[in-house]
């Protein structure tokens, strides 16, 4: 088993860079194999995926192609979009910004469901700062048995979110692995990708702030540069929150601690999924029916919250790059 999850996850390349393959580095959390690891370890640092290997880029306040990529032992200087030309790949300017919020922030899993897919899995990856979001869970059981994070809009909120720049190609496969239970949104931001500046400093997540800004959704990049907006996915089924009166979302967590929070509050969800959470990961994995007896019971169990904020921002047929 071990040496088909690996066959899986990789492009067959093997790492070209030492000490950079995800392997070396721990980022090899796949949750669509290994649920209770949802969702998975983010980039902690502006990066490209390179087929099996994590490459450090380095900001420098200007347009993200041109930002130097950190190659030990390269006799010259190396730009993201001169690697991406050499591997044959669109450049940042042709390519789909798009918020992770869940496991599409963890290489590991990016690499896996790419490799799946039969698509390139050479992409940048960066820590962003996202104004006007929080990360809670989707009221649905994913097809791996976990419950999948969410965002819903919260104005004036900050969160730390990865931003991912996916080709085409790569775009159509994650709309593939994400719909009918996401729907992709275009969320406005203020940037006009020359440069302008917002305050720096590395992202910072501040969950329900309660401060206000003109723009619902500003996008920062690390060294300030702020993005003239970005792409989604957001839960179509909505949320889940504490029951009434109470309404607050639930945050997103390491699985293990949230299928035990939401199997302490239910018999309901204790009937179908077991006692803990693996034996819930167990049984929802393995049966398509129960999976749909658990996302209706968030909903008999009062669980279930319409998130209506992203319905003005629904990305149509005309979705295009940015840049």
């Amino acid at each position: 088993m071990a040496g088909t999850r690996a066959e899986a996850a990789g492009d067959g390349r093997g790492s070209a860079v030492r000490g950079r393959s995800l392997e070396a580095l721990g980022f090899t959390d796949v949750p669509a194999l290994r649920p209770l690891t949802y969702p998975g370890r983010p980039v902690d640092g502006p990066s490209l995926l390179d087929g099996d290997d994590l490459l450090e880029l380095r900001p420098t306040g200007g347009p993200l192609g041109e930002w130097p990529v950190q190659l030990p032992g390269a006799p010259r200087r190396t730009t993201v979009d001169g690697l991406l030309a050499r591997r044959g790949l669109d450049p940042v300017a042709a390519r789909f910004p798009v918020l992770a919020v869940g496991s599409n922030a963890a290489p590991g899993q990016v690499r896996h469901k790419l490799a799946r897919l039969g698509r390139s899995h050479a992409l940048p990856m960066v820590p962003v700062r996202v104004r006007g979001l929080a990360v809670g869970l989707s009221a649905h059981v994913s097809p791996a048995g976990y419950v999948a994070a969410a965002p819903y809009v919260v104005p004036g909120a900050t969160s730390a979110l990865v931003l991912t720049w996916l080709d085409a190609a790569q775009l159509a496969a994650v709309d593939r692995t994400e719909l009918p239970n996401y729907a992709r949104a275009f969320l406005p931001g203020d940037g006009d990708g020359d440069g302008e500046s917002d305050d720096g400093g590395e992202p910072e997540d501040t969950g329900d702030a309660d401060a206000t800004g003109d723009v619902p959704f500003a996008v920062t990049l690390p060294g300030g540069r702020r993005l003239p907006g970005a792409y989604v996915y957001h839960s179509a089924r909505g949320v889940l929150a504490r029951p009434a009166p109470d309404r607050t979302a639930l945050r997103c967590g390491p699985q293990p601690a949230v299928l035990a929070g939401l199997l302490a509050g239910s018999a309901r969800l204790r009937e179908l999924f077991g006692p803990t959470p693996e034996t819930w990961v167990t049984r929802a994995a393995a049966d398509p029916a129960l999976r749909a007896l658990g996302t209706a019971a968030f909903v008999t169990e009062g669980l279930l919250r319409r998130e209506e904020g992203f319905a003005p921002y629904a990305a149509g047929p005309d979705t295009r790059p940015l840049g």
